[in-house]
């Protein structure tokens, strides 16, 4: 079996403020002077896109993992917040009459979803 090196540290810390991605940032080293990189991100949908893999070959990968999951959770908190004031703004909205925001919403939403919503006839 193989010994995997073991990467220094590993955080998610920095939450991009134009793309709302989490950055998954790899230390290889405990040398403070040492750069770390950039090795995943992590939308507010959850989808992780991959960065600089090839640098990790031979690492162990759990740290990163981990870290990655802990993003999605914070990434899904966000959501969860953000789908609550759009509730609130849609009973606003409703309460006063005015339909046009909620209908340009639910025309983005794809066809299937909407479908999926209504009651079964």
């Amino acid at each position: 079996m193989e010994h995997l090196k073991q990467i220094a540290e590993v955080r998610n810390d920095h939450r991009d403020s134009f793309t709302e991605k989490y950055c998954i940032d790899v230390y290889l080293t405990d040398d403070d002077d040492e750069q770390g990189f950039v090795i995943a991100e992590v939308d507010a949908d959850g989808n992780v896109e991959w960065i600089r893999l090839s640098r990790l070959d031979g690492y162990d990968m759990t740290p990163i993992h981990e870290a990655i999951e802990e993003a999605k959770q914070e990434q899904i908190k966000t959501k969860k917040e953000l789908v609550e004031k759009c509730v609130e703004a849609i009973v606003h909205d409703v309460k006063g009459g005015d339909l046009m925001a909620i209908d340009e919403l639910l025309f983005h939403v794809p066809t299937k979803n909407l479908q999926s919503f209504l009651p079964e006839k």
